[in-house]
């Protein structure tokens, strides 16, 4: 494990420069999202012996609304054409009627009435704001998922790395995060907020509080929760890990019956799976090959049991891999990846290959860079559509 030593300021100079380069991505976030967000990463690798909790969580906090404006620079062709298109008519219905009781027990929207978490929300938007587009229910969205995972990561994320690690932890959590399905998949995104929550205590009540609350949200979260509880509370061996293959193949071969069985008992959701059962589709081959490599890297140190979270990472990334194909259903039930996938990434290796790590992210934002500015690929919903990437008008992407 590499020991990071403290850095000796000697002259006003010396510190004044210090000053200068980890204040310098705050300086440009009213500027450019793009930049603010990679120099908010080099600056979480580099000065990460020397960040304090409160600037490191600013930087948490900075890092995230680059990010989040980043991916808000699109036109939103695919979302609009899709799930964000609904989520704006159930809004405009919540906004429209005065009755909230009305919304929430006559109308049931999502899942039978039972999903009221987004639905309190937008009643909490509409409220606040006097004006939402459907970008602007992505973007709030993003925004309240993602202050849920800092927080969590502040409380719970931190006790399994080393203080002097914990910015460098921020940086590949701010790389790999999945903010636009944030946006996305809204009802999903609030529910694994709560997931993390109730993945996170200890304490059996406060499990029960969180998993009621992200059934609220999501009616999938439940099992779920017991998944990743049961998976946390096992140390991994080969006997796990062989019967849980043999459980995920087995399943996955059923899972059209299974699904069949589900439908018939009552289940609505399955219905999705039975509409779409001829169908495949992987929604991101950019998150297969990291999944992918998460789960070779835990199976390479697989006596070394670094945290509680190997077991989890290692037998649901598997599980991710075999069902892909199924439309949705492994981002579905994988979504905490979506969320931590840097942090599982970090916890797995920073005390064997950290410098490995620190390369690994470098090449990897080299690339972001390259697919954000629009270079490695132009699609038709290419960023910069809506501002552009740079201007000296301050927080110039709030007018859009």
């Amino acid at each position: 494990m590499i020991t990071l030593k403290k850095l000796v300021l000697n002259t006003s100079i010396e510190r004044a420069v210090f000053s200068l380069g980890i204040l310098f991505p705050m300086l440009l976030f009213p500027f450019s999202p793009l930049l603010c967000f990679l120099l908010t990463i080099i600056t979480l690798i580099f000065y990460t012996p020397f960040i304090s909790n409160l600037y490191r969580r600013t930087l948490f906090c900075i890092g995230v609304l680059s990010l989040t404006y980043i991916f808000a620079s699109r036109s939103y062709v695919d979302e609009l054409g899709a799930d964000l298109s609904v989520y704006s008519s159930v809004f405009d219905t919540i906004k429209n009627n005065d009755n909230f009781l009305d919304i929430i027990f006559d109308f049931k929207i999502f899942g039978n009435g039972l999903e009221i978490g987004l639905i309190c929300l937008y009643k909490l938007y509409s409220i606040l704001f006097d004006s939402v587009t459907p970008i602007n229910l992505s973007v709030y969205n993003i925004i309240v998922s993602s202050l849920g995972l800092i927080i969590w990561y502040e409380i719970y994320g931190t006790k399994y790395i080393p203080p002097i690690y914990r910015a460098a932890c921020v940086a590949f959590i701010l790389s790999f995060l999945s903010v636009s399905t944030f946006g996305y998949l809204q009802r999903q995104s609030l529910a694994t907020v709560f997931i993390l929550f109730a993945i996170g205590v200890t304490k059996k009540r406060y499990t029960i509080l969180f998993a009621i609350l992200a059934t609220f949200c999501h009616l999938t979260s439940l099992p779920i929760i017991i998944v990743w509880k049961f998976f946390l509370n096992k140390k991994l061996t080969i006997k796990l890990f062989i019967k849980s293959v043999v459980v995920i193949i087995l399943s996955r071969f059923l899972f059209d019956s299974i699904i069949l069985l589900l439908f018939k008992a009552g289940f609505a959701k399955a219905l999705f799976y039975l509409e779409m059962i001829d169908s495949t589709s992987i929604a991101s081959v950019r998150f297969l090959i990291l999944v992918f490599l998460l789960l070779i890297t835990n199976l390479i140190f697989f006596k070394d049991n670094v945290s509680k979270w190997k077991t989890p990472i290692t037998i649901l990334s598997f599980f991710y891999i075999v069902f892909l194909g199924i439309p949705l259903f492994s981002e579905r039930i994988s979504f905490v990846f979506l969320y931590l996938y840097g942090f599982f990434l970090f916890v797995t290796l920073y005390k064997q290959l950290f410098k490995a790590l620190i390369y690994l992210l470098i090449v990897y934002l080299f690339y972001f860079t390259l697919e954000k500015v629009n270079i490695i690929t132009m699609p038709m919903d290419a960023f910069w559509s809506r501002y552009p990437v740079f201007s000296f008008e301050p927080f110039y992407y709030l007018n859009y």
